[in-house]
């Protein structure tokens, strides 16, 4: 029974790394850029703003179909996942 309450939680961390992704951090970056053009351009008007809300709503639809996608996990990343939640060294690593 442990086993399987290790599993669920194995795969809905693999399901909430899946909807952050590397996205955010791209965003981020993007952002960044953004607002060091507008600061270096001296415009009074903040005009980041706009394609950063686009991005914010664009990133958050992305989020949501990824954690919505049917795709399965492969049974080897599930239990690398339950081996790493549970202190184990994954199938094949000797510690």
């Amino acid at each position: 029974m442990e086993s399987n309450v290790l599993r669920e939680n194995a795969i809905e961390s693999l399901v909430r790394e899946r909807r952050s992704g590397a996205l955010s951090g791209g965003f981020a970056v993007l952002c960044l850029v953004l607002i060091v053009i507008w600061g270096v351009t001296g415009a009074d008007y903040f005009w980041p703003v706009w394609p950063i809300l686009a991005g914010l709503v664009a990133f958050a639809v992305a989020s949501l179909a990824r954690g919505w996608s049917n795709r399965e996990f492969a049974e080897t990343t599930v239990r690398a996942r339950m081996s790493q939640m549970s202190g184990q060294a994954p199938p094949g690593v000797q510690r």
